[in-house]
């Protein structure tokens, strides 16, 4: 099953961002950042990152904890 945050990752973006999350959990790493571009319900597109934390060890959380934050105006302000 896709996780909810994903499935509003833009469609050109979505295999990326799914290869890159399989990647992370393979990997055994604790952190990961990956770019992206989400569209929303009135499909607005903008730029994020999403920094993911790997928390399934711990007993009191024992998940993934994902931290999204918009970037648009960063992006925009770079180029």
């Amino acid at each position: 099953p896709q996780l909810l945050l994903f499935q509003w990752v833009h469609p050109d973006d979505a295999d990326r961002v799914h290869q890159e999350f399989e990647q992370f959990k393979k990997s055994g790493s604790e952190n990961c950042k990956i770019f992206y571009r989400l569209v929303t319900r009135t499909t607005q597109v903008f730029q994020v990152k999403t920094s993911i934390t790997n928390a399934l060890n711990n007993s009191d959380i024992g998940a993934y904890i994902f931290i999204t934050t918009n970037i648009t105006l960063q992006s925009k302000a770079e180029e």
